[in-house]
């Protein structure tokens, strides 16, 4: 059973792409007391999630990092004062607002779709793959270049500023007091100087070798399970949210 799973075709990623965006496109622009269309979007996810087979183990890990980012922004507007006269509730001398849970609620069920469906695109796609899927779909070459660099060289800064923190740990740091926060700004400083300087090397060593932009790619069709892959996605979330409205 497991080498027939294995042997399945993939999908392309630029398939995985449009679905992925389209998604969240669909998802963003449901109104927010549409619950009903929300929980098909979590089961439709849901499914994509088992047939993928990603750990909900990480799943749940990337959204408890990246979800309370965005949920800090929304968290006090139930308790502002409600301009469009709804019903206002009162919980201990705190009056909360009908239409300040909707904000609430709607921040929160988006960004956890947001961020499950990136989860799931990153964890079914290499970012090799990604990459040229991009620059197929006619993304900015300047954003690509970017993207790509910085994918490339965060795990070497990564292994400096841990080895700057040895050697800092090395030397009695042990971070007990406040005036050895000054030690982590120097730390940052550092590290940012030495980014920096990694960055220009980095770019004159690319110049001397004639770049001059991303690398072509070969221009490949994408197969026909892919289009009827993207069609019957397409039908199924535009559908959702045309009942929406």
């Amino acid at each position: 059973m497991r080498d027939a799973v294995a042997a399945r075709p993939a999908l392309d990623a630029r398939t995985k792409l449009l679905v992925t965006f389209l998604a969240v496109a669909v998802c963003v622009s449901t109104p927010p007391a549409q619950f009903w269309v929300f929980g098909a979007y979590f089961v439709v996810l849901a499914v994509a999630i088992a047939a993928a087979r990603v750990s909900v183990a990480v799943l749940l890990r990337r959204i408890a990092v990246a979800v309370p980012v965005a949920a800090c922004s929304a968290l006090l507007i139930p308790f502002l004062p409600a301009q469009d006269g709804g019903a206002v509730f009162e919980f201990g001398g705190l009056h909360v607002s009908h239409a300040g849970l909707l904000i609430l609620w709607n921040v929160l069920a988006k960004s956890c779709f947001g961020v499950a469906c990136l989860v799931l695109l990153a964890e079914t796609t290499p970012f090799a793959e990604l990459m040229p899927a991009m620059q197929r779909l006619r993304f900015p070459a300047f954003a690509l270049m970017i993207t790509g660099m910085t994918h490339r060289y965060l795990f070497v800064l990564g292994d400096e500023a841990r080895r700057m923190m040895r050697a800092r740990d090395a030397r009695g740091y042990r971070g007990r007091w406040l005036w050895e926060a000054r030690i982590i700004g120097n730390m940052i400083g550092a590290l940012f100087l030495r980014a920096f300087e990694r960055g220009e090397r980095i770019h004159l060593a690319m110049a001397a070798r004639g770049f001059r932009g991303p690398l072509p790619v070969e221009a490949r069709p994408l197969h026909p399970r892919d289009y009827g892959f993207l069609a019957g996605m397409s039908m199924l979330l535009l559908g959702l949210r045309a009942a929406a409205l």
